[in-house]
């Protein structure tokens, strides 16, 4: 279940922005054991999470915390990432477009623009502050999964934003669908079909 990060840094001083990527692998276990049950783990952002979720894409998401961390990044600016974070949005969108959670209007645009221009369309889905609400830990700062399976894809995204340092345009884009075809489509093939690529590279160009 992958996930890529896109940083891109604007240092104060400089007159051109710089772009960098992270891509850290993971393979979830088909066997126990996982992540335990109700362990709290304390992440690189300094905030506790409790692990309810400990199977499918649930150990991911320890590592993917990580990764959004801006400390990870000098002078960032904007912050992407693309994963295959969840079910739900499969359920809610198909395999037809990936779910878009973006806390800037203008980034979401852009994004949108993009995808439309290349077919590899996105929806922007809603981040709203009772999502994350849902995420908030009883014995920790946080949980890795809502508390109920509803709204399941905007629950897991809520909880990805804590770990995006204020003031960063961040945008979250949900692959499950989308990024995994059940059948071959025109010249896309069946299974993983590399979906944000031209995605990403159109909506870069247009920052040019």
């Amino acid at each position: 279940y992958p996930l890529c990060a896109l940083a891109v840094s604007a240092p104060p001083s400089a007159s051109r922005s710089t772009s960098s990527a992270s891509l850290p692998p993971l393979r979830t276990p088909s066997t126990p054991p996982r992540s335990s049950p109700s362990a709290i783990l304390k992440s690189y952002k300094g905030l506790t999470v409790e692990i309810w979720q400990h199977r499918c894409r649930g150990p991911s998401r320890p590592l993917r915390r990580h990764v959004l961390c801006a400390k990870n990044y000098e002078n960032v600016t904007t912050l992407l990432d693309l994963a295959t974070l969840t079910g739900a949005i499969v359920i809610a969108l198909g395999e037809h477009a990936a779910g878009l959670f973006c806390n800037d209007d203008e980034m979401s645009a852009a994004l949108n623009a993009a995808g439309n221009k290349t077919f590899e369309r996105v929806w922007r889905m809603p981040l709203y502050e009772e999502y994350k609400e849902e995420t908030k830990g009883k014995y920790s700062d946080l949980r890795n999964l809502g508390k109920n399976r509803q709204g399941g894809a905007c629950t897991a995204a809520a909880y990805l934003s804590f770990f995006v340092e204020q003031g960063v345009k961040w945008a979250h884009i949900d692959i499950a669908g989308s990024g995994m075809y059940s059948e071959p489509r025109g010249y896309v093939p069946k299974d993983g079909n590399g979906f944000g690529v031209q995605l990403v590279t159109e909506y870069i160009k247009g920052k040019q």
